[in-house]
């Protein structure tokens, strides 16, 4: 199978739709599949990534430098035009950018069939930004890509409900999650490793967050549920940053002060890597109460690594943790995340229940190979009833 997969960008900033992306194109070659990317940049770092995607078999093909908030350049259309008539399948990611229209036109006029991944861009939340440009971007041309798309992908269950109302009725949609490479995330890390990276947690146990910190995050949640709940020796410990958001992490400090929690919370940086995964093991649940999030990645790889979890109804996988029983759901109240946090931490056997639970419930539907697997069966239905 040939697939083509359009993007809008690459950039290590982008966050989830980038790595998703990676971690399924790399699958997909695996499986014997030609992979391409197209995707249009604007700055340095996203060009530069395409050397990521290489190593992994992946063909890349940069457009740019971009311009403006639809990305435009001229050499979209015709690069577009000539990667699709060689291809089988066309994979969109994304929504607002002209690289998605133009493939999305692209693939129509070539009779090539073609899979929407909106990235959560078309739930409430997202859409109340701009609102009426985007609904007359819906309007002008997005709706009807969309209208003609094969099927949507939806990464949770809760990313296609939020969404329906842009869609058609009898659009078809695809709930495929993102996933992880399983053998990142080893057991056999030593869960004390995260007082040698964060020497300020000494001896206590850790409540761990670990996202890029944004006000959509809901740290101005979790911050003051930590400091409510009781507990005897433990400490929030919240690892990330986002250069681009120095602003709201004095925010959070100033939040922290007058909650005269600093020496209860601890503002680690980012972490990557081997130290990432040590953060992970070493804690004794993993937090992450966004007030929306079409899917949650870290919480995944939280329970990879054997941690349980807590999670607000905004977050795109709530409804899999409860039912996989690998953690607990909440609401987004102070209150609610406050009595999760003292309910786990003080309950060891129920700790040791969800953290029972927490491997297999990933290695179930959220490894790249296992989904890699099903979209070869969604693209082939698709090609074979072109083909009819």
């Amino acid at each position: 199978m040939r697939v083509l997969h359009a993007i809008s960008g690459i950039d290590p900033g982008n966050g989830g739709p980038t790595v998703a992306l990676h971690g399924l194109g790399a699958a997909q070659v695996a499986l014997g599949n030609s992979v391409t990317i197209v995707a249009t940049w604007q700055h340095e770092s996203g060009r530069d990534n395409a050397a990521k995607f290489r190593e992994r078999g992946m063909d890349v093909e940069m457009i740019g430098p971009a311009r403006g908030k639809l990305s435009t350049h001229p050499s979209i259309a015709p690069t577009l035009k000539s990667l699709v008539e060689r291809h089988d399948v066309v994979h969109i990611h994304a929504v607002w950018e002209e690289i998605q229209h133009i493939a999305a036109e692209c693939a129509r006029a070539a009779e090539r069939p073609y899979v929407w991944r909106p990235c959560g861009l078309l739930m409430p939340t997202h859409m109340k930004k701009s609102y009426w440009a985007k609904r007359a971007v819906v309007l002008w041309r997005t709706g009807l890509d969309l209208s003609q798309a094969n099927a949507i992908h939806f990464a949770s269950d809760h990313e296609r409900d939020e969404t329906r109302t842009w869609l058609k009725e009898d659009q078809e949609s695809i709930v495929e999650p993102n996933g992880i490479n399983l053998d990142e995330f080893s057991n056999n890390v030593d869960p004390n490793e995260i007082r040698r990276i964060i020497p300020q947690i000494g001896n206590r146990r850790v409540v761990l967050f670990l996202a890029r910190p944004a006000r959509e995050k809901g740290l101005d949640l979790l911050i003051p549920a930590f400091v409510r709940a009781k507990l005897e020796n433990h400490v929030l410990v919240i690892v990330g940053h986002d250069p681009q958001r120095t602003e709201y992490l004095r925010e959070i400090e100033t939040l922290i002060s007058k909650l005269h929690a600093r020496d209860r919370v601890i503002l680690a940086g980012a972490k990557h890597g081997a130290e990432k995964l040590a953060c992970y093991r070493g804690a004794e649940v993993f937090a992450l109460t966004s007030h929306f999030e079409s899917f949650g990645n870290v919480v995944i790889e939280a329970l990879a690594a054997g941690t349980p979890v807590i999670v607000t109804r905004g977050v795109g996988l709530s409804r899999e943790v409860e039912r996989g029983e690998v953690g607990l759901v909440v609401d987004h109240t102070i209150e609610s995340i406050s009595a999760a946090i003292e309910k786990i931490c003080n309950d060891p056997t129920l700790r040791a229940q969800f953290a029972s639970r927490a491997r297999p419930f990933v290695e179930n539907r959220f490894t790249w190979p296992s989904i890699a697997k099903r979209w070869s069966v969604h693209y082939d239905r698709f090609v074979n009833n072109r083909k009819k």
